[in-house]
């Protein structure tokens, strides 16, 4: 703070006189001399010094315990989906064939809480990591993300409508976002979707739309990519929904569902960087 720097710690460890340890929530920043221009400031100019601190150990506490159970719900729940889903195989190959819809159901559940494992923790580590904003041609992005979702959907069209280039002020993480919403639209937007992502550039943003000609939008899904709005009951199945939303809003953007238009659409603006 001395050298003229806001200081902001959310954890800070410290050691009482009785040697246990307690963690503080600590915001501080200088205050500089009213008689100094701003462009003229230097840490010898700081008068003052105006903060916060707070007792944070039962929210640290709290914070490991919920990272744990976190930690060991995916990692067994994935092994044991595994396992289900490995003998849900078997069962297909060998039950007769009034019994194979049954195994395929089964199989097809394993599949989904596996993904929903592997949604929960691409969410988790979004929110917890702060994103390192820099200028990304989101073009490449976007090809690379239409292009393995197209293999993996051989029944949904895809194509991309896009400038030659499009440099946003963003970070990594936006892939997945993208893959989000554009798995999303082949997953739910029927047995054939057809799925355009456009690309453009305007005077200040790079946009980013995912349109689909399936059957909409459900009202719950709207709800969390326009204002990130929690219900009482959140289906696992919004969790990429959820995710989506994190992304966008922590990168600086907006996310918009557009309505003149059949099926679904959703835009992302990110700042276009300078």
């Amino acid at each position: 703070m001395l050298a003229g720097e806001t200081v902001e710690e959310t954890y800070l460890p410290l050691e009482t006189k009785s040697g246990e340890v307690i963690y503080a929530d600590i915001r501080v920043t200088p205050i500089y001399g009213a008689d100094v221009p701003q462009a003229n400031q230097t840490p010898a100019d700081i008068v003052a010094v105006q903060g916060m601190t707070r007792d944070a150990t039962d929210r640290k506490r709290r914070d490991r315990l919920i990272s744990v159970i976190h930690r060991v719900l995916r990692h067994n729940l994935r092994n044991d989906m595994g396992v289900i889903r490995g003998y849900a195989e078997l069962l297909e190959e060998t039950v007769d064939d009034d019994d194979v819809e049954l195994a395929q159901r089964i199989h097809n559940t394993a599949d989904r809480l596996i993904d929903l494992s592997e949604t929960v923790q691409k969410l988790e580590e979004n929110i917890d990591s702060p994103p390192q904003l820099e200028p990304i041609d989101v073009v490449p992005l976007v090809t690379r993300v239409v292009t393995q979702i197209d293999e993996a959907h051989s029944d949904a069209s895809i194509t991309i409508d896009a400038s030659d280039t499009a440099v946003a002020q963003t970070a990594p993480r936006l892939e997945t976002a993208i893959w989000e919403l554009v798995d999303n639209a082949a997953t739910h937007a029927g047995d054939t979707p057809t799925i355009e992502v456009e690309v453009c550039v305007t005077a200040n943003d790079v946009v980013i739309r995912v349109i689909d000609d399936g059957p909409g939008l459900p009202d719950l899904e709207r709800s969390v990519l326009l204002s990130g709005e929690e219900t009482p009951l959140v289906h696992g199945k919004r969790l990429g929904i959820w995710l989506v939303y994190w992304i966008v809003t922590s990168l600086d953007g907006e996310l918009d569902v557009l309505e003149d238009r059949p099926g679904a659409a959703i835009e992302i603006q990110l700042p276009a960087a300078s």
